[in-house]
């Protein structure tokens, strides 16, 4: 989503280089991916996201919002979901 808003990633060097590749050069082997049940964060984002960050080698957690947008612990309306 980042990089179709125009934002792009660097290596240490300057490079242009994927967001998995330089977390995956730097140690990383696990990603924390959230799935909302609409909006920009939906199912085809997110499985494009851990199919990429799989093939660098990580795990995939999976942190699933079943609401609309971010719970209020005083307010929890029914998601559509």
């Amino acid at each position: 989503m980042e990089t179709s808003r125009g934002a792009t990633w660097r290596s240490t060097t300057g490079r242009p280089a994927t967001i998995e590749s330089i977390l995956g050069g730097g140690g990383i082997n696990s990603v924390r991916l959230r799935l909302w049940t609409s909006g920009d964060y939906n199912l085809t984002y997110t499985l494009s996201m851990a199919e990429r960050f799989s093939k660098a080698g990580c795990k995939i957690y999976l942190n699933m919002h079943f609401p609309n947008n971010w719970t209020d612990p005083a307010k929890q309306a029914i998601p559509e979901a």
